[in-house]
């Protein structure tokens, strides 16, 4: 009983098999039929290359930049002085903005230098003024002033030359002291000097004396040349 019950399992389960792999078997492909048709077939070619034109001309940009757009055509024909491209201007304006801010500062300067100039030639020409009203003052009769300019050393020297005689043992580091006066003369205050001395010193420059034993004195008012 349980071998015939065993066979009789195992055919069913066999013909289950195969009722389902029958159901789940692929369709048959498909065939496409068309019909010839006979025609010419059009010829393509390529080349690779570059155009070239009759007259070609080389840009040279006259600023650098970003360029935001282009202005001609592609062999459209352009002339002297055409816009061909638009570049960004932020560069520029701030470029613009620091260029004035330095042409600011310069005229400032230029406006102070100015000033100093007309300062220092005013105490120039007084220190000048005073040096030969001294050498006219103590210069004795019948004798000479001198007055001598040089550039020498990126300095102008200019140099009053009297004929007072002389000055004593070391009177020369006493005449710029305020209130000195030389010689038996006793007009003024003295001052003539020390306010010419501290003038040039201002100016960045000195006064230097030279004691010419029996004959007289060399003022020299030494000043740097002017650079521009």
């Amino acid at each position: 009983m349980k071998t015939r019950a065993f066979v009789a399992l195992a055919s069913t389960l066999l013909i289950a098999a195969c009722r389902k792999t029958a159901t789940t078997a692929p369709p048959p492909p498909g065939v496409q039929v068309t019909d010839v048709v006979h025609k010419d077939v059009p010829i393509y070619q390529e080349w690779t290359g570059s155009l070239d034109g009759f007259v070609n001309a080389e840009i040279h940009p006259q600023v650098q930049g970003y360029i935001v757009k282009q202005v001609y055509k592609e062999g459209s024909y352009v002339q002297a002085g055409d816009v061909l491209f638009e570049i960004d201007a932020r560069q520029f304006r701030a470029l613009s903005v620091q260029s004035k801010g330095n042409l600011d500062k310069s005229v400032a300067a230029l406006d102070k230098a100015r000033l100093d100039v007309a300062r220092d030639r005013q105490l120039l020409a007084s220190a000048v003024g005073n040096l030969l009203s001294n050498a006219f003052k103590f210069t004795r009769s019948r004798s000479h002033v001198s007055l001598r300019t040089a550039i020498e050393s990126g300095q102008v020297r200019i140099e009053v030359e009297d004929e007072c005689g002389g000055l004593p043992a070391g009177k020369a580091e006493e005449l710029f002291r305020p209130f000195d006066r030389r010689g038996s003369d006793r007009s003024g205050l003295g001052l003539g000097l020390a306010i010419s001395q501290q003038g040039v010193a201002a100016s960045g420059g000195r006064i230097e004396v030279q004691d010419l034993p029996g004959k007289g004195c060399v003022f020299s008012i030494v000043v740097p040349l002017a650079t521009a």
